[in-house]
């Protein structure tokens, strides 16, 4: 798995999202993107220790973006089940 599918599952897989039945699942796919993640940057990137971490804070700003630039970054091949990419996001 790559950083960017990484991060692209982690945006996904927000097991507090409201509504959500099956949170136990959900946040077990968040944390193994998260772990994966880590994994992958510890071994790609052994001499940068902080790569995860500024990967991560960049998420936040993603809720600042056009949802069509997200979009396009990020579900080019559709979003899961034509879910709008602002409830992905968590945006209002």
């Amino acid at each position: 798995m790559t950083e960017w599918s990484c991060l692209r599952s982690i945006v996904l897989f927000r097991y507090y999202a409201r509504g959500l039945k099956s949170t136990a699942e959900v946040q077990r796919l968040h944390e193994k993107a998260h772990l994966t993640l880590m994994s992958h940057c510890t071994r790609v990137y052994p001499t940068d220790v902080l790569r995860t971490n500024r990967l991560l804070l960049l998420l936040p700003r993603l809720r600042d973006m056009s949802t069509d630039i997200v979009r396009a970054a990020f579900f080019r091949h559709g979003t899961p089940q034509d879910m709008a990419v602002e409830r992905i996001l968590g945006v209002h």
